[in-house]
């Protein structure tokens, strides 16, 4: 029996929304077989003007495109209010698919071509292995409620020709912790005796956290399971990029009284996804050129203030994480593990260090230094 697991929202090189990639993984326990699936997918899709095809694996910067992620928001039937508390960026979304009958189904076409190109690759890998697939197992955002699972179910037995009941769903953080926790947990006890651990990863689109306990049972061996706590909140980087991508367009259409083209904007973020690193909080003298024919900038001060409105979600959430943890201290010891994209940032790091000193707690882990896991 053989387990595939796709592992959403991976980074390629670079801190780049627009490599943001699609991973996945064939496991065997049995056979002793782990089958990572490479290259990585390409996760944007092309439904909104009616051309094909609606998913290429790759960037086409004349075609307004929008990752599969957000695609499912339009599926699940989801209210603006319930959404506005998970994913921002999808807002428009749910007004575009009020005002277009057709949406709905251009953007099941797109997810079905984008899944067809993942199964067909996960076929021929199981072919070639003589194995067979079992369970499927997503990782997905912790803020996920149960209409985005059972749109997510079944598009994915659909592509898959799989029972319903056989997929099944894990959040990022999880995923992530038992990655770092089996493969890395040497890493954790060179930290210090640390038998509780929170892991926050901050993702493009969300922050997910999750508390998992180590066990030592003897000779040197240790075991971990997670406890009850389980958190999720949207933002992150890819909202700071969608929410700067809005104003470069409205800046434009007010300086030229022409909107801005597909190509012109995706220059545009692909150069500030390049920078974003040193952009935004504590970079005061670091604008976003927008168009230097026009004059027109993005200041040091509005990308503060769309990095903060990106992220500010998500604070309230690690907050409430870190006092859940403080509870442990005296008798399990534990630290921070962060992960994820976002975090690359000075500003976010330095915001955490500063948090966890705060309620008491040992300076964070970032994990993709110190345990050299970038990018899994």
């Amino acid at each position: 029996m053989s387990r595939f697991t796709p592992i959403n929202a991976k980074k390629q090189d670079g801190d780049k929304d627009s490599n943001l990639s699609f991973a996945a993984i064939i496991l065997c326990p049995d056979k002793g077989l782990s089958l990572p699936l490479t290259p990585d997918w390409c996760p944007w899709i092309y439904p909104f003007d009616g051309q094909y095809p609606q998913y290429s694996n790759g960037i086409d910067p004349s075609r307004r495109a929008v990752s599969v992620k957000y695609g499912l928001y339009t599926l699940a039937g989801v209210g603006p209010d319930e959404l506005q508390k998970r994913f921002n960026a999808a807002n428009t979304l749910i007004k575009e698919k009020e005002d277009d009958v057709f949406l709905y189904v251009k953007m099941l076409n797109s997810i079905v071509a984008f899944l067809s190109d993942v199964e067909k690759k996960v076929t021929s890998t199981c072919e070639s292995n003589s194995l067979r697939i079992m369970p499927i197992v997503l990782t997905i955002p912790r803020q996920w409620c149960v209409k985005f699972e059972a749109v997510c179910r079944q598009v994915v037995a659909q592509v898959f020709h799989h029972e319903p009941l056989n997929v099944f769903f894990v959040t990022d953080a999880a995923a992530l912790a038992n990655v770092i926790l089996r493969e890395h947990l040497g890493d954790i006890r060179k930290l210090g005796d640390h038998r509780s651990v929170l892991f926050l990863d901050f993702g493009a689109h969300s922050m997910n956290g999750s508390i998992f306990q180590i066990v030592h049972e003897g000779d040197q061996k240790y075991h971990f399971y997670q406890f009850g706590f389980i958190m999720g909140a949207g933002g992150g980087s890819n909202l700071w990029s969608y929410l700067v991508g809005e104003r470069c367009a409205k800046l434009y259409q007010e300086k030229t009284g022409e909107p801005l083209s597909n190509e012109k904007l995706h220059a545009i973020l692909s150069h500030f996804n390049k920078h974003k690193h040193i952009l935004g909080p504590g970079y005061i003298n670091s604008s976003l050129i927008v168009d230097q024919r026009h004059r027109i900038v993005l200041s040091p001060k509005e990308l503060s203030r769309y990095y903060n409105m990106a992220h500010q979600g998500v604070w309230p959430m690690v907050m409430t994480a870190l006092l859940t943890l403080k509870k442990y201290q005296k008798r399990m010891n534990p630290v921070v593990v962060a992960t994820g994209g976002t975090v690359r940032h000075s500003a976010l790091r330095e915001q955490l260090r500063s948090s966890c000193n705060k309620v008491g707690l040992p300076p964070p882990v970032f994990a993709e230094s110190e345990f050299d896991i970038a990018n899994k």
